[in-house]
């Protein structure tokens, strides 16, 4: 069976954290403990991010991935408004790949000239 995953890296303070893509369902598991795939999709759409879940989210999924001592005070704290925005698109898009199902009907919207 060939790995339906693709490999995953996070970074932090310009330090990068791979994820093998036999270790990608674990990665998602941590996140999607924090927040909700879901939930997320409709704050991103309404750009009105759940500021501190993303926050503990994305310090799990940075401990996951090899990351020592980061917490989600760190992350909150040290990060921009437009860093956090982009760690919950991150996040959103890593918890993506356990769902084909919506990421095909998203490159469908997206190229309706290619849709049969």
């Amino acid at each position: 069976m060939s790995n339906r995953f693709e490999p995953i890296t996070l970074t932090w303070q310009e330090e990068s954290f791979d994820v093998a893509p036999d270790r990608v369902w674990g990665l998602i598991k941590v996140i999607e403990e924090k927040i909700n795939f879901f939930a997320l999709g409709r704050a991103l759409d309404a750009q009105e991010i759940p500021e501190l879940e993303v926050a503990e989210a994305y310090a799990a999924a940075l401990r996951y991935a090899g990351a020592k001592g980061v917490t989600e005070v760190d992350v909150q704290m040290e990060l921009s408004g437009t860093e956090r925005m982009v760690n919950a698109y991150a996040l959103w898009m890593i918890m993506m790949q356990a769902r084909p199902d919506i990421k095909k009907k998203i490159k469908a919207a997206a190229n309706p000239a290619k849709e049969k």
